[in-house]
């Protein structure tokens, strides 16, 4: 039954409790069709007696305002009524800093979208956002019950007219079709009844409450009016690692939005740049988020707002927080200084950003948080998904994004040694094809053309592994049944390489026993004098070959230039041993490592040299300086094997200029294969 007027406002009088009862009568008349216009016309009525003032929020303990949305709006309306109380956030700075940053993104942002609005207080930003992008539906949710429930009656308020008549959009739809109120933890209302969301905007609470006892009681409509206010103002410890900074309820929406939003949608966040823009910024971007900075401002900090929890994150960790003395101040200050500088009587402020965050990888990273809920929370606290690079993160993300499925599916591994094993072949190859674009797998050889197999050796860094002789067999073996050009790069060994309890390779017997039906098998080797030279020193090493053709190739190669005296030294050495065994040789090389090392930091010209002899290996042992372009002129030798005929720095077309040195150019008959490779001199 309806009320009059005087016994509304007086009901109101007696408390803070009784006004929110009568408002909650009110709206019970407004969800009832056959009272709604009535209701809607007894706000109007209410509003024209009482008006906008704080006397009547002091006297009837309510208050009817109106908020300026914009001057001069070209779509939507220009202001909202709405109606507050004292037990819930009321407009202010804060809301009004993030509207003016929800305004910097297009208007399509919002427009057919579904939408959620988090601590949405007297609903007055969920409303605004409904009437200007005309979303398909926004869910406005406050874990304050009360507030939900002013809400509502605001919706109403807006979304009939004086008269109690409906106000239609362009759409012909009303804010009551795009707009709904529910009392929620968070986003527990969508996530407990499926809702996928497109846009989650947030601005919610980022101060520890300094009495935490407080924050445990059970909240209901009927909980005092202070308790109900600071849930606005004040947060509770959520187990996260941003809790020291005030941040951990932000995280946790956070968290909860990765389980219910869209891939490709988008939050928008209130932050107070109390703990630092650094610290704000790396919330969302160690949970996988590219982040966009909207808007930023200075807000006097509000008084009702205890900082005394800030101060005492200050006391116990090095952090320090950002506070400025009043708008204009330039330089931040810290809690504790801000608290001191507050209690004398001057204005606090700190900066206000709204930030818009978007998921580089979405379906990876919800289901590496999916993962993390079961039972793994704790793991959270050290994840970071921020990546400079994005060739880095589209390799790590997708990698912890099949780690966590496979954790899930498996509480437990069965040890399976990797030599021999075809899952890890398997994993390796999927490693090679998804990272590095190499279609490699078991079967490879079957189906590749001309086949090439590159060997790094004799260490595989970074273990420091060294081949063995049996293995390097077992390669060779499988390459020449398929004919495949083979390169064993000894060159690159490095300073961890010890060769004392290795024994080496015996390639010379492995090669001789090898009979391979396919002419294109051939086997290069390439080596260093000291396999343990520091890459800036000089390089003084080998090539072995095996092939004819590569022979004539390299043996008429017109750029190579006389030896330093230290190389001519070291080849004389070597030539005495020419006649002798391949071992001899090798403990020549080894006495002679000592004089290149020393005599290295001196060198700085680059220098080659090839020269001819024939040890029992090889049809061809040169002597040369290694430099970058030795591996890619083997290379272009090796594209020439099948060509019958090959020319090599001949004149003509096949010898080209290139500033700072020549090509060796290498061609099959007819033109249709070119190999251009640049030689630095």
């Amino acid at each position: 039954m309806a009320v009059s007027m005087d016994e509304f406002l007086k009901q109101c009088e007696q408390s803070g409790d009784s006004a929110y009862a009568a408002l909650r009568s009110l709206l019970e008349r407004l969800e009832n069709p056959a009272t709604r216009t009535q209701s809607r016309i007894f706000l109007s009525d209410l509003y024209k007696r009482v008006g906008d003032s704080d006397q009547c929020l002091d006297k009837y303990h309510f208050r009817i305002q109106d908020v300026v949305l914009e001057h001069g709006a070209e779509q939507g309306r220009k202001k909202l009524t709405m109606v507050v109380i004292p037990s819930i956030f009321m407009p202010e700075d804060w809301s009004f800093t993030f509207y003016e940053g929800l305004n910097r993104h297009p208007d399509a942002i919002f427009k057919d979208r579904t939408v959620a609005e988090l601590g949405c207080g007297n609903g007055w930003i969920s409303i605004a956002i409904a009437d200007k992008w005309l979303p398909a539906k926004v869910y406005g949710l406050d874990i304050n019950p009360r507030a939900i429930k002013v809400s509502w009656i605001n919706l109403y308020l807006n979304a009939l007219d004086d008269k109690g008549q409906p106000i239609y959009d362009e759409e012909k739809k009303t804010l009551l079709d795009r707009v709904e109120f529910y009392e929620s933890d968070l986003l527990s209302h969508c996530r407990d009844n499926d809702i996928q969301l497109e846009r989650i905007v947030g601005c919610i609470p980022q101060i520890l409450n300094p009495n935490p006892d407080a924050m445990s009681k059970m909240i209901t409509e009927n909980a005092s009016e202070d308790f109900l206010y600071d849930l606005s103002n004040y947060c509770a410890l959520q187990g996260f690692v941003e809790d020291q900074f005030g941040l951990g309820l932000i995280a946790r929406a956070v968290e909860e939005g990765i389980d219910v939003i869209k891939p490709m949608g988008i939050m928008i966040f209130n932050m107070g740049g109390r703990p630092g823009q650094a610290v704000c910024k790396r919330l969302f971007e160690r949970r996988g988020f590219n982040v966009n900075k909207l808007w930023q401002t200075k807000v006097i900090q509000a008084a009702d707002t205890d900082i005394t929890a800030l101060v005492e994150i200050e006391k116990n960790s090095p952090h320090r927080f950002e506070f400025f003395m009043g708008l204009t101040g330039d330089q931040p200050i810290c809690a504790r200084t801000a608290w001191a500088y507050g209690k004398a009587g001057g204005r606090i402020a700190h900066a206000l950003s709204v930030y818009s965050c978007r998921l580089r990888q979405p379906q990876q990273v919800k289901k590496i948080f999916k993962f993390l809920r079961n039972g793994f929370h704790d793991v959270g606290s050290s994840l970071d998904l921020s990546f400079e690079d994005d060739a880095v993160a589209d390799e790590k993300i997708p990698f912890l994004a099949y780690l966590a499925g496979e954790l899930k599916e498996n509480s437990s591994f069965s040890y399976e040694p990797p030599a021999g094993s075809l899952q890890f072949r398997n994993l390796i190859a999927g490693f090679m094809k998804t990272y590095h674009h190499i279609p490699l797998k078991s079967d490879v050889l079957d189906t590749v053309k001309k086949p090439w197999v590159y060997i790094c050796g004799p260490t595989t860094n970074p273990t420091g592994l060294i081949y063995s002789n049996k293995e390097m067999e077992t390669i060779l073996t499988t390459c020449a049944k398929f004919g495949a050009r083979v390169i064993i790069d000894t060159s690159f060994s490095g300073l961890e390489f010890d060769g004392k309890a290795w024994g080496g390779w015996n390639l010379e017997a492995t090669l001789s026993s090898l009979a391979s039906s396919n002419p294109s098998f051939c086997v290069s080797l390439l080596g260093g004098m000291s396999l343990k030279m520091f890459t800036g020193g000089l390089k003084f090493g080998f090539l072995i070959l095996n092939h004819p053709a590569l022979v004539d190739a390299f043996y008429s190669f017109p750029g190579l230039s006389k030896p330093h005296a230290t190389m001519r030294y070291a080849v004389r050495k070597l030539l005495g041993l020419a006649e002798q065994k391949v071992e001899e040789l090798t403990n020549a090389v080894a006495e002679n490592t000592k004089t290149l090392k020393s005599r290295a930091q001196r060198l700085k010209e680059v220098k080659m040299m090839i020269y001819n002899t024939a040890p029992s290996f090889s049809n061809t042992f040169y002597f040369l300086r290694l430099y970058d372009g030795l591996l890619a002129c083997l290379l272009a030798c090796l594209l020439a094997t099948d060509a019958s005929e090959i020319r090599v720095g001949c004149g003509g077309a096949s010898r080209r200029h290139f500033p700072g040195g020549e090509a060796l150019c290498i061609s099959e008959q007819g033109g249709e294969v070119q190999q251009h490779i640049r030689v630095q001199g």
